[in-house]
């Protein structure tokens, strides 16, 4: 893989979004409310200096034929139009689900492989609304899902390059993973800039567009996306699985996540948790899936497990706390 186009695509969200940090001072500010952790009015809408960067960088170095990138570049800025609009104005829940569900039904129809089951196809769009929802649910504390996409970007197209994949689902991949990298100099904590919705919706749509795809091209085991994105689907499976056992509000805005209630002494710590989570544990273990087809199973099982378990627990012990902003 030409790591280049990669390092380009960083660096250029870097300098974009610190762009629009410096024309969004004052003006596009995330004030602290009933989901947000923060405790200081903070410039947002950073991801449409990620998408903007993938956009250029995908045009450029993505080969022709580009129906792939093509495919998914039109449903991610649409995303990031309507989050960015839902950051400066609010938008209704079931607009934005419609909008999700019209994406993701496009790129299960462009990328999904003939013939497929009404019911294959089915799986595959609650997938990428289900995905690109978690992570915008898991957009809550400094520099942590950005870590989270810059991971499975960048270790989704190591991965998928190793086995042989598609050569421009791995440049797609690596391009992800590095705009959200290269938003992380704006984002890591304590944060100066916030990617918002603009940004939390399409990278998760592209994260899970780009694992769908992979895997329905038979190069990359889903095991393998099962350890990549455990963190958050662990943490937002269980949360609301206990909003739903409580008669909670699935879709209103909380803190209860176990990421939140952990983080309530400080961001960093807990981004850094995830970070040494993804490299030392989650990374050998995807790789053990994607070498060792046998053993898939059980890696996904050593990664999923204790991440489920320490989300019940930290619920438990929080359950008759607040959460407080750090």
């Amino acid at each position: 893989m030409n790591w280049i186009p990669v390092l380009a695509t960083g660096a250029s969200a870097t300098l974009l979004c610190g762009l629009w940090w410096r024309a969004m001072r004052g003006r596009l500010l995330d004030t602290p409310g009933d989901r947000s952790l923060h405790t200081h009015p903070t410039p947002t809408g950073g991801g449409v200096g990620i998408v903007t960067a993938l956009q250029a960088g995908t045009l450029l170095a993505v080969p022709e034929p580009r129906d792939t990138a093509l495919a998914l570049l039109a449903p991610a800025l649409l995303l990031c139009l309507t989050g960015l609009l839902d950051d400066l104005r609010g938008l209704g829940v079931w607009l934005r689900l419609a909008l999700q569900g019209a994406c993701a039904a496009w790129v299960v129809f462009m990328l999904v492989p003939a013939p497929a089951s009404a019911l294959v196809l089915a799986l595959a769009g609650l997938w990428v609304v289900g995905f690109t929802n978690a992570f915008n649910f898991m957009d809550g504390i400094d520099g942590f899902a950005a870590t989270q996409a810059a991971f499975a970007g960048l270790a989704g197209a190591l991965l998928l390059d190793d086995a042989g994949g598609r050569a421009d689902t791995v440049l797609l991949l690596a391009l992800t993973g590095a705009g959200a990298a290269g938003f992380l100099a704006w984002n890591w904590p304590p944060a100066r800039l916030f990617m918002g919705d603009a940004g939390s919706l399409p990278l998760g749509f592209l994260i899970a567009a780009l694992a769908l795809l992979s895997t329905a091209e038979g190069a990359l085991p889903g095991w393998c996306w099962l350890i990549l994105l455990a963190p958050f689907l662990c943490d937002t499976g269980i949360t609301l699985l206990l909003r739903a056992a409580a008669r909670k509000p699935l879709l209103r805005a909380h803190r209860e996540h176990a990421y939140q209630r952990l983080a309530v002494r400080g961001h960093r710590p807990v981004t850094l948790g995830l970070l040494a989570l993804d490299v030392v544990w989650l990374l050998p273990l995807a790789w053990l899936a994607a070498h060792r087809p046998s053993l898939a199973p059980l890696a996904a099982v050593s990664a999923v497990l204790p991440l489920c378990v320490v989300a019940g627990v930290v619920a438990w012990r929080h359950r008759e706390k607040g959460v407080e902003r750090a």
